[in-house]
């Protein structure tokens, strides 16, 4: 056994340990969720502190004359703003999402609603103490906090997921930071605007907008929404409300090239929002 397995099995038995005290068992959904990100952010410095002290590599130094034209390119202040700008310029991908009217963005209500009903809850709950039983028995996942994405304040939805579905988010979330840091874009995280939900949230939602839906797919908790607008910088704590719209575009194409591929897969239905500024995401 490897000194990486030893880890993850002395881990797994704490884990054990700690999930049969009484404390852990008196704990919220919101209480469990968070020791267990904590342990799993330990978990991950330990890996990356023990197998990253060996991973520095050597970086070979270029020539004289090279540098010397480097430094030609960048000495004035409008070359600098001009290699500033041609980093967020279009197209990024080797495949170019070419509309957002394209099929692979516009799978309609009826479609979502037909796979929403038949993953999701068997039945719409009627508010969030009834959520809470649920996550309890399993059948819920508490997903207002995350180190992958950004969960704005919920004015008609709460933050619960079936398992299947938390798990897509999840997945999603790191995939986009996977291809920011591959397109050498700055680090920002999704905004998640709007999850589960209840009959309460739906009568509030009818009362201030006439033409919602009371037969939407966030009763399953199977759905949420993706602001392609709203975006977080890695480390701050609230949308960055200063985006220039070439970096905007270039978020918003990168978590859609995302969405594309996983819906590509078979694993979501999506739907390119407009009067709300989101993607309508149902897991599959």
């Amino acid at each position: 056994m490897d000194f990486k397995e030893i880890i993850i099995d002395k881990i797994k038995k704490n884990w054990a340990a700690l999930k049969e005290t009484d404390r852990y068992k008196k704990m919220s959904s919101a209480q469990k969720y968070l020791v267990v990100f904590c342990l799993i952010v330990l978990f991950l410095a330990v890996i990356k502190m023990v197998f990253g002290l060996g991973a520095n590599k050597v970086v070979e130094k270029p020539a004289k004359n090279e540098v010397s034209a480097q430094e030609n390119k960048i000495s004035s202040p409008a070359a600098s703003n001009a290699k500033e700008k041609k980093t967020f310029k279009w197209p990024y991908y080797t495949t170019q999402i070419r509309s957002w009217s394209d099929p692979e963005f516009d799978d309609l209500n009826d479609v979502q609603l037909e796979v929403a009903m038949k993953n999701g809850l068997s039945n719409p709950i009627p508010n969030r103490e009834e959520a809470e039983k649920l996550v309890s028995k399993g059948e819920l996942v508490y997903v207002g906090i995350s180190p992958f994405y950004y969960a704005e304040e919920q004015k008609h939805s709460i933050p619960y997921l079936i398992p299947k579905a938390h798990r897509l988010l999840s997945r999603i979330c790191v995939n986009f930071q996977d291809s920011l840091q591959s397109k050498k874009l700055p680090m920002f995280l999704p905004v998640l605007t709007s999850v589960l939900r209840t009959e309460e949230d739906v009568s509030k939602l009818k009362r201030n907008n006439v033409n919602a839906s009371s037969n939407s797919c966030h009763r399953y908790a199977t759905t949420f929404d993706l602001s392609w607008r709203s975006f977080v910088k890695l480390g701050e704590n609230a949308p960055d409300m200063n985006l220039s719209a070439d970096l905007q575009i270039a978020l918003k194409r990168t978590l859609g090239e995302v969405l594309r591929d996983l819906r590509f897969e078979g694993r979501c239905f999506v739907k390119h929002e407009r009067k709300q500024p989101c993607f309508h995401v149902t897991v599959r």
